[in-house]
């Protein structure tokens, strides 16, 4: 048995994105297999009893106690023996990339979700999170970047190696579970949502789905909208997701949305109920600054809503510019507007990108063909030992 150990800094990256590869790992027989992250004992108790569970006390940013955490997990992968130790997220893969090494795990795998240095300014604060992406990617044996022009990107800054890297087919984690997205209950699902939360039948809406933040783009969807909707009466924003005012997002912005009837914000729904909430859009935008690769605009594009997004890598490789999206600039709302108000006013684009959308997520991007890329990956990793294998 290759014992295999995932790390993330809280539970949620484990259960939503690791776990439907992990179970199909289990069925192969070869693999003995450990999570760690924060304590969660709700967590604990909804996975399965192959599963082992190491609680680890860690938080989102940079955590003080770092030397605490790190020493932690070297003694974990010490005593477990594990020939593969696999992370994600910034801050966990810091700690288990070091540990791991220390610890001489055999495979350290770093799952690259994103490289958070790339949009920012120059300066102290991207020199510190460009250092970190270096540490990580030194101290692993293995990378996987999100998408082909993040791999590209990391090269040319000497973060990883041709020979180290690999993205599997073209980027992303899991994919979509189309069964779920079940595009022939779309308009059923978008009459009982719109009803829901009080969007008219008619309605033109454009639609976000995820943390409302500065990085995310949302101050500038603010902005377009707020130009778009002096020009139709039709036209509304649906945002989905949690105000975030400690990151970038200020008072003024919450006060805009509170205030304007075509402004609908439902706050973060239930996982089953984001569905329905892509099934009341017209057109998904998602002008985010950075994107590992953009599991949203995958959802979206398997309910068939054409995608405004941003030119930065992942993002804009998930759909076909001209086919199946629109790609603006970061941080340009002007150019964001423009997107806007061409699919608004040219509805056969709007169902033709839409429908290009549906069928390339269907080609490229449905569940079991991205969990089987990951698995064989892992089968391809663990081959490289038989049995016991020191580093």
């Amino acid at each position: 048995m290759v014992k295999i150990c995932f790390v993330t800094t809280v539970p949620f990256g484990l259960e939503h994105f690791m776990l439907p590869i992990v179970k199909e790992l289990h069925k192969t027989g070869k693999f003995d297999i450990s999570f760690v992250c924060n304590r969660d004992d709700e967590f604990a108790k909804r996975l399965p009893e192959w599963i082992h569970y190491f609680p680890v006390k860690m938080k989102r940013g940079i955590d003080p106690g770092f030397l605490r955490i790190i020493s932690q997990l070297k003694r974990i992968f010490k005593k477990n023996r594990f020939d593969i130790v696999a992370y994600s997220n910034e801050n966990a893969s810091l700690y288990a990339s070091i540990a791991a090494r220390l610890a001489h795990t055999p495979v350290r795998l770093y799952n690259q979700w994103g490289v958070r240095h790339r949009n920012m300014k120059k300066g102290l604060k991207r020199h510190f999170y460009k250092t970190i992406e270096k540490v990580i990617c030194k101290c692993s044996t293995d990378t996987r970047p999100q998408s082909r022009l993040h791999q590209t990107l990391c090269i040319q800054e000497r973060l990883i190696t041709e020979q180290n890297s690999k993205v599997l087919g073209l980027g992303g984690t899991i994919g979509v579970d189309l069964q779920d997205f079940d595009i022939a209950q779309k308009a059923a699902w978008r009459e009982e949502f719109r009803k829901k939360v009080s969007l008219p039948s008619s309605a033109f809406v454009f639609g976000f789905i995820g943390r409302l933040t500065k990085d995310k783009g949302i101050c500038e969807i603010l902005e377009a909208f707020d130009k778009l909707e002096d020009e139709s009466p039709l036209v509304y924003l649906l945002l989905v997701g949690d105000l975030d005012v400690n990151n970038g997002f200020s008072e003024q912005d919450k006060k805009i949305i509170g205030s304007n009837d075509r402004i609908i914000c439902t706050g973060r729904l239930p996982k089953e109920e984001v569905k329905f909430a892509y099934s009341a859009m017209d057109v998904y935008v998602h002008p985010s600054y950075r994107e590992g690769f953009g599991l949203a605009i995958q959802e979206a594009g398997a309910m068939a809503l054409p995608v405004i997004t941003t030119r930065i890598p992942g993002a804009s490789e998930v759909l076909v510019e001209g086919e199946s999206c629109l790609l603006v600039p970061i941080q340009s709302p002007e150019q964001l507007y423009l997107a806007m108000a061409d699919l608004l006013n040219d509805p056969e684009k709007t169902k033709s990108f839409g429908a290009a959308a549906r069928q390339r997520v269907e080609r490229e991007f449905e569940r079991s063909k991205m969990v089987g890329r990951q698995v064989e990956d892992y089968l391809d990793l663990a081959s490289r030992f038989n049995g016991r294998t020191s580093c």
